[in-house]
């Protein structure tokens, strides 16, 4: 199974675990969800209790991804930082490896009679895709 983004891992992993035990797990974190807000929040230069309020979700969220890291099999990135960052806070625990980000494609797409067995959702109605 691949997965991308940690709140898809926390619906879905425990699906895969009950109806798919035996399935490895790959897991695309496309990119720290929660450093990027904690990037976000240090830009707004939030004070008092707007700041207070904007880290312990921060906190949330990065105790949720490195949850969804450290219950997959192997967690690929995009980048060699993250991927020092996710080793560091897994204290080595989580498995990773790095992500092509561009892929040459075919000069012509095969005919879609003749597509099996791989399917993408995604979305990109969420920050800061939109």
């Amino acid at each position: 199974m691949y997965i991308t983004r940690y709140t898809i891992a926390q619906a879905s992993l425990p699906l895969v675990k009950q109806f798919c035990p035996q399935a490895k797990v790959l897991f695309c974190n496309a990119d720290l969800h929660y450093l990027r807000q904690l990037r976000a929040a240090r830009a707004e230069a939030l004070e008092g209790p707007e700041a207070e309020r904007a880290l312990q979700a921060v906190e949330e969220v990065k105790r949720l991804e490195l949850e969804a890291i450290e219950a997959v099999d192997l967690t690929l990135s995009y980048s060699e930082v993250e991927r020092g960052v996710i080793e560091a806070e897994t204290l080595g625990r989580a498995l990773t490896s790095p992500c092509p980000w561009v892929v040459e494609g075919p000069q012509q797409p095969v005919p879609l009679a003749g597509r099996t067995g791989l399917a993408f959702l995604g979305s990109y109605n969420h920050p800061p895709n939109r």
